[in-house]
């Protein structure tokens, strides 16, 4: 697997990181502003792509789209990184310039790219997830999100199509996610029909890429691996026909199955814990704490 690209130096889309002051002769105050001189007063925002994709793999491409943008010019230079091979932007700005227009929205368009975006150092509090389903084949979020509404209960603070891994064999159509800070609403609408949301709990945090618990590919710093043997490769080759042949092997036990079977005692363990602390009503980053604690068997 690749390793991040970092966009310290590569993404530079203007001259920024100079906060809005008056002008002053003294060298003192003449020299432009970094991260460094005032270290509590930065805002950071994690912006990924709505539809997947290595969107913020290309720095040149990256520098262009954040210079064209309405914010380009309040980034603060230096600060600009990528991570999980181009899956996410980090761009960090001043925290008095937070009412910047498009900021405050939790999703928009950077030049081409429909793209989500977070304050990532903001306290995360207590989220909980919903389904609604199912919807037709070819409704896009979009739709949904000029429609949607709340009736009854919290607000939604994300919308996301459930992945259909993540559905069962039977469902048919496309499931909308909710995320809501709080219980989920009981009522909700999109356009004129309404629908009752119904709880969900998620599976556990394992990164696609190097195959382990407790963090995703945005934060991995690890090999890939393959899901069949546990080797530094991935589990196809080339041609997406062409798998893996070894061996079944679990790098977590040691076992004859591959890293991510129900079978693997440390994979049984993480699963209880994780029910168990959800039924509890524990907000997913306590349960992601205490999950990165488990020690491997």
């Amino acid at each position: 697997m690749e390793a991040d690209v970092d966009m310290q130096d590569s993404v530079s889309p203007g001259k920024r990181g100079r906060p809005d002051t008056p002008s002053d002769d003294s060298p003192e105050k003449s020299r432009c502003c970094t991260a460094q001189d005032h270290p509590k007063a930065q805002a950071s925002f994690l912006l990924r792509g709505t539809e997947g994709g290595r969107l913020f793999a290309n720095p040149a491409e990256v520098s262009r789209v954040l210079h064209d943008s309405a914010f380009g010019k309040y980034i603060l230079e230096g600060e600009t990184r990528s991570l999980g091979n181009g899956l996410s932007l980090i761009v960090v700005v001043w925290a008095h310039l937070l009412k910047i227009p498009m900021l405050q929205s939790s999703s928009f368009t950077l030049g081409e790219w429909p793209v989500s975006c977070h304050r990532a150092d903001q306290a995360s509090g207590t989220y909980h997830y919903a389904k609604v389903g199912p919807l037709a084949d070819d409704t896009t979020l979009e739709e949904v999100r000029d429609g949607f509404r709340v009736l009854e209960g919290n607000e939604v603070v994300e919308l996301t199509w459930l992945p259909p891994h993540s559905l069962p064999r039977f469902a048919t159509g496309k499931w909308l996610r909710h995320k809501v800070r709080g219980s989920p609403p009981s009522k909700v609408a999109i356009d004129q029909l309404v629908y009752y949301p119904r709880s969900i709990l998620l599976p556990l945090l394992r990164c696609p890429g190097c195959l382990m618990l407790r963090h995703s590919i945005n934060t991995c710093r690890f090999l890939i691996r393959c899901a069949r043997c546990s080797g530094p490769h991935p589990s196809r080759k080339g041609d997406k026909d062409e798998i893996c042949d070894k061996p079944f092997h679990c790098f977590q036990c040691w076992g004859s199955h591959g890293p991510q079977s129900l079978h693997c005692p440390h994979n049984l363990h993480a699963q209880q814990l994780y029910t168990r602390l959800a039924s509890e009503g524990k907000p997913l980053p306590e349960i992601n704490k205490q999950l990165r604690a488990l020690q491997l068997p």
